[in-house]
């Protein structure tokens, strides 16, 4: 099960990476006002993952795998042309976003939610127990 997590985050990072629709969010620093004597630095703090959004975020993986593999395998062709790279990539996002909006998250949500299954272990697992309780 860990090899499946660690390859499904993985794996994901195609859609990350490649989607324009997968960008981050950006936190503004808030200015120090002329009497501070010290910034004052916003720290975002750890997205709440509720049960549900949990569930829902887990279906979205399980939902998206097979997608992913697909999508990797047919990117490892040395055959295709930039132009249909492009095309595979842009019709893998629509197949994504279609997920994650059946599954009520945003691909910023997800990309938050995916980064916080690679850098939180217990997230993580709670993730992955989601996960083997819908297979």
């Amino acid at each position: 099960m860990k090899s499946l997590m660690h390859g499904i985050f993985v794996g994901l990072g195609v859609f990350t990476v490649c989607s324009p629709l997968a960008v981050a969010e950006v936190h503004e620093i808030p200015k120090a006002s002329p009497q501070a004597s010290e910034p004052k630095i916003h720290i975002p703090k750890k997205p709440h993952v509720g049960a549900s959004e949990l569930h829902h975020f887990a279906a979205a993986i399980v939902a998206i795998h097979p997608i992913d593999e697909k999508a990797h395998q047919q990117l490892e062709s040395k055959k295709l042309t930039m132009n249909e790279r492009h095309h595979l990539l842009a019709h893998y996002g629509r197949k994504v976003i279609h997920i994650l909006s059946h599954h009520h998250l945003t691909p910023v949500r997800y990309e938050t939610l995916l980064t916080k299954a690679q850098t939180d272990p217990a997230f993580a697992q709670r993730t992955a127990s989601v996960i083997k309780k819908m297979n």
